[in-house]
């Protein structure tokens, strides 16, 4: 296993601090990324809702702490539950009334959540008061889906016409390629993460 990291790249360094023997031989190569959003929550954050537990009266329900596992190893220590997008709706939506919950993720999941549960009397709250929007995961929806589509077709692309205005080929924009051998790799982890999910195989 080895580590690339990007900035390191740009900043001159070929193979991101790595070398070039153990990219080519490391059986995992981790890319030294981060999540934007949930590097907003902080140590602290959770440090004020343990305070505020801490003081309330003998019988109220304390706030119990649920965060992402991409936040930061500090806060995923002080957390009561971390897990995944997924178990993060599931371990809410179980929750027993009147148990209240702050949430170290997304803010469009979290007031989703509120709003679902609020009925069954679950309070749902952020865990900081940042604004920590997904601009990238905003942009999945279906105009954006559409726009990539159409993009790939040509629509859009010469006038909103699929033929230009010399009656030549279709210009496409968005248009990924890569070498055959990258192009099986992909398909291989793809259709594995399909037969987990019940889902069918997918044709190059």
């Amino acid at each position: 296993t080895c580590v690339y990291d990007p900035h390191l790249t740009a900043q001159g360094e070929p193979f991101g601090g790595a070398s070039e023997e153990e990219l080519y031989t490391a059986a995992t190569i981790l890319w030294a990324g981060h999540c934007s959003v949930h590097k907003l929550f902080r140590p602290e954050h959770c440090a004020e809702i343990k305070s505020a537990n801490a003081a309330l009266p003998a019988g109220e329900e304390p706030t119990q702490i649920l965060v992402h596992p991409e936040c930061c190893k500090e806060v995923v220590d002080l957390a009561d539950y971390s897990g995944s997008t997924e178990y993060i709706i599931n371990t809410l939506r179980d929750a027993p009334a009147g148990s209240k919950w702050a949430i170290g993720t997304e803010v469009h999941l979290v007031n989703r959540m509120a709003n679902e549960l609020k009925a069954k009397g679950v309070h749902v709250r952020m865990l900081s008061d940042c604004q920590c929007l997904c601009t990238t995961m905003y942009r999945i929806d279906e105009p954006h889906m559409l726009w990539v589509l159409d993009g790939l077709c040509g629509i859009g692309t010469t006038k909103d016409a699929p033929i230009d205005q010399a009656g030549g080929p279709v210009k496409v924009r968005n248009v990924v390629s890569v070498h055959p051998e990258a192009t099986e790799l992909a398909l291989l982890a793809l259709n594995r993460m399909l037969e987990h999910t019940g889902g069918g195989a997918v044709k190059a």
